[in-house]
């Protein structure tokens, strides 16, 4: 199966497959088997498992760039794509060439038709490929990013060295819970013997959870907060500086490119990761190595800077949290300014709930749709907007939109299947 095929196959089965799916609708049993016959490639790098509700794909890349900095081969397994779906799967920082991609992939879906499970779990297959990947090319150590939950979740199949767990929120529901007890109690089952637990600030019903939950996995728990200081000298529209100190080692002039004051909590989480890593490795954090590694993280789909004077931002904000961050994360690093948004949702979103922090910093927003996704119509998105007092209007297309406003500061955002047009 070549890239094209292997595209074409997705077009056609990758919705299709998550109809009626659940989260125990793949038997553990079935894909230890499944990884018995490849060798058991989870086994030969050592793992950074992280979970959350928000946070573990900017967590992940921080990992991967500070190890990286330090010499060793890093992958990530990371999710969902925003424009080519071999992105899912890095190699210092790098998506895999297509062709490696597909035929990884492909070798994978043609198994799955032998056994009677084409089309089902494409996504599965797609990270037992990633396992492969990493083991054929010699990574050192992986960061790898849950889809969905912990406890249920095909990455559950490692026996991380650190399971990291950012700020957890209610998501999913009922699909993992109804309480953030249920939903934490889904997240903590990727701690496992041997492991080491390190978790962002959480609510106390959050940390009672992890606390047991580590507690019965016979794991010790890292709070970042205890391990991990951060002190913030400036903000500006190129990232953060600020000094590190992890236990008793200073790391000085740190370059955080990532913007907001939610990525320097997701630096600390990286930072203590990284440390428990490089010991299990038998090295140790560097502060030089990690200035460069912090230093050339990348992201994209997150706050990103694609143009300037004036400024083009793009940011995949989608909940009322994360548009909190965005707003925070705009008024620290671009202050003084109001912004022209472009916004479009996708799924059942709540407008009027996204719109409600963003007010403070919206001189007028776009709405526009979303195509080829369940999109929340423009109309309603406008409606929302003007009912917290913010200027609206509608386009036609994210085209329309941009060309309008070519001569403000403008910010794309509401949906990652925005970053890909």
């Amino acid at each position: 199966m070549d890239y094209p095929e292997l595209l074409k196959y997705f077009d056609e089965h990758w919705l299709k497959r998550s109809t009626n799916e659940t989260l125990a609708d793949y038997p553990f049993d079935d894909l230890r088997a499944l990884l018995a016959e490849r060798g058991d490639p989870q086994r030969a790098v050592a793992t950074a498992h992280i979970t959350g509700s928000k946070g573990k794909g900017s967590t992940a890349t921080l990992i991967a760039a500070i190890l990286g900095s330090h010499g060793l081969r890093v992958g990530t397994f990371t999710s969902p794509h925003l424009v080519d779906v071999e992105e899912r799967i890095r190699i210092g920082g790098a998506p895999i060439d297509r062709e490696s991609f597909a035929r990884y992939v492909g070798e994978e879906i043609a198994a799955a038709r032998q056994r009677g499970d084409e089309a089902r779990f494409i996504w599965r297959l797609i990270f037992v490929a990633a396992l492969r990947v990493f083991r054929d090319r010699g990574v050192d150590a992986a960061a790898i990013e849950v889809g969905a939950g912990g406890r249920f979740d095909p990455t559950n199949i490692v026996a991380p060295v650190v399971a990291c767990l950012t700020p957890i929120s209610l998501e999913h529901v009922p699909r993992l819970g109804t309480t953030l007890a249920e939903i934490a109690a889904q997240k903590v089952a990727i701690v496992k013997s041997g492991s080491v637990a390190i978790s962002a600030a959480q609510t106390a019903t959050v940390h009672a959870t992890i606390a047991a939950g580590a507690a019965l996995a016979g794991a010790p728990l890292l709070r970042v907060g205890d391990r991990v200081h951060l002190h913030v000298h400036a903000r500006d529209p190129s990232g953060t500086r600020l000094t590190a100190r992890v236990g008793n080692l200073t790391v000085s002039d740190v370059h955080l490119p990532l913007l907001g004051a939610h990525q320097v909590e997701n630096l600390a989480m990286a930072l203590l990761a990284s440390d428990e890593m490089l010991r299990a490795l038998g090295r140790r954090l560097d502060p030089a190595s990690t200035v460069v590694g912090v230093g050339r993280a990348t992201w994209p789909g997150r706050l990103v800077r694609l143009g300037r004077d004036p400024d083009l931002l793009y940011d995949g904000a989608h909940t009322p949290e994360s548009a909190a961050a965005l707003a925070g994360a705009l008024r620290d690093h671009f202050p003084r300014r109001r912004w022209r948004l472009v916004v479009g949702l996708v799924g059942r979103r709540d407008p009027g709930a996204f719109f409600a922090p963003l007010a403070a910093i919206a001189g007028e927003i776009v709405a526009v749709p979303v195509p080829g996704f369940d999109a929340v119509d423009p109309f309603a998105i406008a409606a929302a907007a003007r009912a917290h007092g913010i200027s609206s209007v509608v386009a036609d297309a994210l085209e329309d939109a941009l060309a309008s406003g070519a001569e403000r500061d403008v910010c794309v955002t509401g949906s990652l299947y925005l970053y890909a047009r």
